[in-house]
């Protein structure tokens, strides 16, 4: 899953064939990569910041070594810079390189002039990139200045040619000149002295010179670069910033030999672990979307029963489980209900996040609106720009609760996955079992299936192990029908909060001991009265299935029996989420994930 450069057509530079400037090309684009790291603005680009950055982009320009974009912004149209490399071009008409160079130049001219009639929402301006100062191209920036100022090529002309006014007179002519040769070249006969000086002064208002000192000779501007990239390493240090300046000419090498187009999102992936992700201003939306994340996660139980905690290793499980997400393609993961998928998913999961290889997005399809656009309101962001957020070389949402999608969440469930694949991150969906087959078929791209993997129940070996660490549940263990129960570590875990349940022998008389003992509390009145507790499961059940109005159903819970119950375990503690100030899941009371529920005093309505 690792991200490579966008391909496009290999193309060398015309100087990368003739020891024209590689190096310095290299380097430059090192800077402009450091611009779109750092959203540091460029003067040429209207002092914006560019979003893209292009290499050797023959045929789409013949001025190709270089390419930037930058957004449209405040009424502004969105710019185009495209820019040939050249270490010391000589502006003169005997100068057959640079009388190339004019001629790519013009071209690249004519064609953005055409473009800006049928896209007036684009402008293309074209540049030349130097080495350091030199005479002939500081001459061509001073005229190119006035000659945005000027209405007409004849006014441009004239003020130029005012004696005593510009010392700059005798360049203007010479590349009139190169000009007219170069229309004359395009055009197979000569344009005439009037053509050619429209056409000098057209160009002239689009041309920028880009004059820096990058190489070894004079290299102020690439040691400056030093400064600029201190922040966004993972130290903030000098010789860290010394590393990720060489690694970005590296980058600029290669994205040259691939005609990369380089993205901020591609080029952040690319310095996965070398750049402070803390750093990068994300989208809006990216907060609640971590808030969403780190609200599916906690929900989770990892461990059974209350202190002592247990906690299962299952390794051939997570073996095989780890197997089957790095393999290709989505994945679902499915089993019974309270078997673990969940819990082993996320736990397989989070221990690859800890390498720095990996990185996920953990979402509760419960914890969802059910329909795109509450989604998209909620997050303020498309979910397409938010999962692009993720750098890693594996990068993965993951679904949990898909059996949702079979009931009133199948338009946000097929929204999610459609955008991790368009943000190129893998899927994997954990369904029940009785609900996959509808989250299975919403998953198909090009009627392909996703792999699934069944989560199976407990071993006899790690039945013994809970029957060793719960003692009230070794008589379960050693009675063949009862052990069945055991299988599923939902029940475990209940069971291991509950009293001692002797000896059940059915999945009712098993329920019947967990609704006594945990949701009526025995009986006991010390967390809420039993009957009110009882009230407020079957009140969450019922507004499960009918799903009626939240405040009214928030206004008739008992705020001890609540509270009662989050320290039962049955239910989870309040959430901070706005949109989950009611539960959106299955009900405890059929041996499923704990609920989470705000109190009438808190709650917040889940947005539809």
């Amino acid at each position: 899953m690792s991200e490579t450069p966008e391909p496009g057509k290999k193309s060398a530079s015309p100087y990368s064939t003739g020891g024209g400037g590689v190096r310095l090309e290299h380097r430059l684009g090192a800077v402009f990569l450091t611009r779109l790291l750092t959203q540091g603005v460029v003067s040429e680009l209207g002092d914006r910041a560019p979003v893209r950055v292009e290499f050797q982009q023959s045929p789409a320009t013949t001025v190709d070594d270089l390419v930037l974009t930058t957004q449209a912004a405040d009424g502004a149209p969105s710019v185009r810079l495209e820019i040939a490399v050249r270490r010391t071009p000589k502006f003169v008409e005997s100068n057959d390189d640079t009388q190339s160079l004019v001629l790519a130049l013009v071209k690249a001219d004519l064609k953005a002039e055409q473009a800006s009639a049928s896209d007036p929402l684009v402008e293309t301006r074209l540049a030349v990139a130097v080495s350091g100062q030199q005479t002939h191209c500081r001459e061509l920036a001073e005229l190119a200045v006035v000659a945005r100022t000027q209405a007409d090529a004849d006014a441009f002309h004239t003020l130029i040619e005012t004696p005593g006014k510009f010392k700059t007179h005798p360049r203007l002519r010479q590349l009139t000149s190169m000009v007219r040769t170069a229309l004359a070249e395009i055009d197979g006969a000569d344009a005439g002295a009037d053509a050619a000086k429209d056409r000098c002064w057209r160009l002239l208002a689009r041309l920028w010179i880009i004059e820096l000192h990058l190489e070894r000779s004079s290299d102020a501007d690439w040691a400056a670069l030093v400064n600029d990239l201190a922040p966004v390493t993972v130290v903030h240090s000098r010789d860290a910033a010394i590393a990720l300046r060489n690694r970005l000419e590296h980058l600029s090498a290669e994205f040259a030999q691939n005609a990369g187009t380089v993205g901020l999102q591609l080029l952040r992936r690319r310095l996965h672990g070398e750049i402070d992700p803390a750093a990068h201003v994300p989208p809006a939306g990216w907060n609640r979307l971590r808030e969403l994340d780190r609200e599916a996660r906690s929900g989770v139980a990892r461990g059974l029963g209350t202190a002592p905690v247990l906690v299962l290793p299952r390794q051939a499980l997570r073996d095989e489980l780890r197997a089957a997400i790095d393999a290709p393609g989505s994945l679902i993961v499915k089993g019974d209900s309270g078997v673990g998928k969940s819990a082993l998913t996320i736990d397989v999961v989070e221990h690859a996040e800890s390498d720095d290889g990996w990185q996920a997005i953990v979402i509760n399809l419960r914890h969802l609106p059910d329909n795109h656009l509450s989604l998209l309101d909620h997050l303020s962001s498309p979910l397409t720009v938010l999962f692009g957020e993720l750098t890693a070389p594996d990068r993965l949402v993951i679904i949990d609760g898909a059996e949702a999608a079979a009931v009133a969440h199948g338009d946000v469930f097929s929204s999610v996955v459609r955008s991790a694949r368009e943000a190129g991150v893998k899927v994997v969906a954990i369904a029940a079992t009785e609900g996959s087959a509808a989250a299975t078929e919403l998953m198909k791209s090009g009627n392909v299936a996703p792999t699934q993997y069944v989560v199976s129940g407990l071993t006899d070996e790690e039945i013994d192990t809970a029957a060793g660490h719960f003692s009230g549940l070794q008589r379960l263990a050693h009675d063949p029908r009862a052990r069945e129960l055991l299988r599923r570590p939902i029940v475990i875990d209940l069971l291991g909060r509950a009293d001692n349940p002797g000896l059940p022998l059915s999945d009712v008389e098993a329920l019947e001991h967990i609704w006594r003992s945990l949701v009526r509390n025995g009986d006991r009145r010390d967390a809420g009265a039993p009957d009110a507790r009882e009230q407020v499961m079957l009140r969450l059940a019922a507004h499960a299935l009918d799903k009626g109005n939240v405040d009214d159903l928030l206004s008739r819970l008992d705020n001890d029996a609540v509270e009662g119950l989050r320290r039962s375990g049955v239910i989870l503690p309040a959430s901070g989420l706005p949109g989950t100030g009611c539960p959106n899941s299955n009900m405890t009371c059929s041996v499923s994930t704990p609920l989470r529920v705000t109190s009438s005093q808190n709650a917040t309505p889940l947005p539809r």
